[in-house]
Formats: C-alpha cells, structure tokens, sequence
C-alpha cells in the first residue's frame, strides 16, 4: 500500500518544463521518504555519564515507532537521564485514537523521578501539547520540567493542504489530515511550559522539488521553518538538516539535552566586529 500511495503522489504533482520527464521518479522518491522515512541507525550499549533524577519522555513522529528515536534516546541515557519513550500506531487511525494511545501510556509514567521532561518529533511535539491539555496529564505536569519539539508542524504544513482530496492522503488517514493549516495546530493554545523548538532548513533533492514551490520558505522537506515556531517559545535554533534525519543527528541531541539542562540552546557565538 505505501509504494502505491507513494505512486499516487508521483502521479499527481506536476512539475514544468524540462524536468517533467522526471515528475514520477521525483514524487515517487519524496512520497517514498514522507511514507517510509530513513532507516533507523542500530542501537548500541549506553553507559551514563551520571545518573540524573529526571527522565525524557521520547514522542515519536507520524508513521514511525519508538524505535526510530532510538539514537535520541541514547543520547539523553548517555547523559543521565531516564527515559521513557511512547510508541503508537499513527497512519491510517484518528488523531483521538492517537491521543488516547499516548494517555494510556503516560499514566503513571515516571513515577520514581521527580522532574519529568518531553522531547517530541514532529508530530511527537503536537501530542506532547495537545496532551497537557487534557485531565490526565495534571500529575506529570506538577512535576514538567522542559520540553523540545523538533520539527514539529505547530502550526500545520502546507503540504497536506495541497494534497489533502487525494486518494493517497486519505489512505494515511485522519491524523495525517489533522496536520493541515487549519488543522488541529489552530485549535490548541499557547502551550504552559518551558518550550525549545529545533526547526531545519536543508532537504533532500526529491523532497525539494515538492516541498519548495508549495510551503514557498525554508523548509525541512516536510515543515516550514515558521510553522514550528510559537510566540511563547523559551528558544528557537534553526539547524542545517531535513525533517527525516533529525532523529538520529547528534547535534540534535546535543542540542536537545543543552536546553534540557539550561532552558536554551547551544547558539554558536557571534563573530567579533
């Protein structure tokens, strides 16, 4: 079903000129990419630097499992934390089927620790907020430490706009649709707590060629660089990498864990005049 979801996107995209010739291989690549992702890098052993009081909840994005933010997860153990990362089902489920899989594996969650952070991929970020909007989450958030959203749509992606009726977009189902502009994004509020976004700018040659012309701004592949950003964000970084790769990038890490510790990022430091 995805190669043939991945061939509904070729088939429908256009692109001008010389390079229309190329429209199915391209499309089919970048829907290969939105569909499938990266493969995940093998995990290894983790010896931590220290033990911290303090676990990471770990949100995957859409179409993914824990398993993908495996690197990310050992980056944080490797720096003391505990961790708890969350897996549900996403492509073709409601996003209240969705929200309810994360609920129920939150409750009673990190119980043993006394600060609990969150660090969420794209869409991992969106239920990270919509979650502490809901009654269950008043025990986890007593005790919220910070949170770091990376690459997430906070403001929905234009791509689902431009593709939302086609048959293919259906297939990945309602939580995909809900990622529109005017989607579940404009329906939360400003979220409560202490927020560091991490936004990329690079994307793949195939992803490119889609994602430029329609979201028409620095972009990951995926996400607009802003539509990550909120008005109440403790910080912003913008990082030199596509929407599927900063799920195992180091620097991500590295950057996720510097905000967890300090409340911002690690910004590199201005020339001197």
């Amino acid at each position: 079903m995805a190669v043939g979801a991945a061939y509904g996107v070729a088939m429908m995209y256009r692109i001008p000129g010389r390079l229309a010739k190329l429209r199915t291989p391209l499309l089919l690549a970048w829907a290969a990419l939105v569909l499938l992702g990266c493969s995940s890098a093998k995990s290894s052993s983790v010896v931590p630097q220290r033990q911290l009081d303090e676990t990471v909840v770990v949100i995957h994005g859409l179409g993914r499992s824990g398993y993908s933010m495996r690197r990310l997860t050992e980056q944080f153990e490797q720096a003391g934390y505990h961790t708890h990362v969350v897996d549900y089902d996403s492509l073709g489920e409601d996003l209240d089927q969705v929200v309810e899989q994360v609920e129920q594996q939150l409750t009673g969650c990190c119980s043993d620790t006394q600060q609990v952070h969150f660090v969420g991929h794209s869409l991992g970020g969106l239920l990270t907020r919509i979650y502490f909007t809901q009654p269950q989450s008043a025990a986890l958030a007593e005790r919220l430490g910070r949170v770091v959203m990376i690459g997430t749509p906070n403001h929905g992606s234009a791509l689902v706009d431009r593709f939302e009726q086609h048959w293919w977009m259906k297939w990945m189902g309602g939580t995909t649709l809900a990622l529109a502009t005017d989607g579940v994004s404009q329906q939360l509020p400003l979220p409560p707590f202490e927020a560091g976004i991490i936004a990329g700018d690079d994307r793949p040659a195939v992803a490119g060629w889609i994602s430029d012309p329609v979201l028409g701004e620095a972009n990951d592949g995926l996400v607009a660089v802003s539509s990550t950003q909120l008005a109440n964000m403790a910080d912003f970084i913008l990082l030199d990498i596509n929407h599927w790769a900063m799920r195992y990038d180091r620097e991500v890490g590295r950057q996720a864990i510097h905000f967890l510790q300090h409340g911002q990022f690690d910004h590199p430091q201005a020339e001197p005049q």
